[in-house]
């Protein structure tokens, strides 16, 4: 669960959000994955969609854009989420593109210790345990 400012996302609910934006979009995704972000401190809240798509899919930028829109709409049908957007405690989903994201999430959790075969691809990021910027130098170049 992730829980910035009380939203309380799970895993279940954002991975029916991807799947919605697949199917919403039309584009399919080789990698996509929610990431908390911002600290209450220094930035806004929100999340980041990272996606990754394949070579077959043209003007990424617009279709991780499309992207992000259908997955907030989802997200938003959790009361809690849909609550703190309309206070302003969190920023909508924004997209990131990014290239290799699975390799980058695995090297990631086995530099934490986890062992090969037990890594799993969530649909969110547990931000408590995971690097939070794991997925930085993944970031696509045009970006």
């Amino acid at each position: 669960v992730s829980d910035l400012v009380g939203e309380k996302l799970d895993e279940r609910h954002v991975a029916a959000a991807l799947a919605a934006a697949e199917r919403a979009t039309g584009m399919r995704s080789e990698f996509a994955m929610l990431v908390p972000s911002g600290q209450k401190e220094a930035e806004r809240l929100g999340y980041l969609l990272l996606l990754e798509f394949g070579p077959s899919v043209s003007e990424g930028a617009r279709c991780a854009q499309y992207w992000a829109e259908s997955v907030e709409v989802e997200l938003q049908r959790n009361f809690h989420y849909a609550h703190a957007r309309r206070l302003g405690q969190l920023e909508p989903v924004r997209p990131v593109r990014v290239r290799k994201g699975a390799r980058a999430y695995e090297q990631a959790r086995k530099a934490e210790g986890a062992r090969a075969a037990t890594v799993k691809m969530p649909a969110l990021s547990r931000a408590q345990k995971e690097s939070s910027a794991w997925w930085m130098g993944a970031v696509a170049s045009d970006e």
